[in-house]
């Protein structure tokens, strides 16, 4: 696969960004399940609670990741 696609991530961005898509989400999934309780159902509650926040949270930083790669890259290119 190329690295050289238009508006893609490389390098650091990239790292950071494949952290919070992948280890975020998992990681608040397993802190909401340990720290709503000892009972099942609500430590799935808090697991799911957790993830959904870690998922959002990832989404944002993607997106703030990719529009700062985006107008870096346009702000080199003399030729558009």
């Amino acid at each position: 696969m190329p690295c050289n696609v238009p508006g893609g991530l490389a390098g650091w961005p990239l790292a950071t960004a494949a952290f919070f898509v992948f280890v975020l989400p998992v990681g608040l999934a397993i802190a909401g399940a340990a720290l709503i309780g000892r009972d099942p159902n609500r430590q799935m509650l808090g697991a799911l609670a957790g993830f959904v926040v870690g998922v959002v949270l990832a989404g944002v930083v993607a997106k703030i990741l990719r529009r700062r790669v985006k107008n870096k890259t346009d702000s080199t290119n003399f030729t558009n």
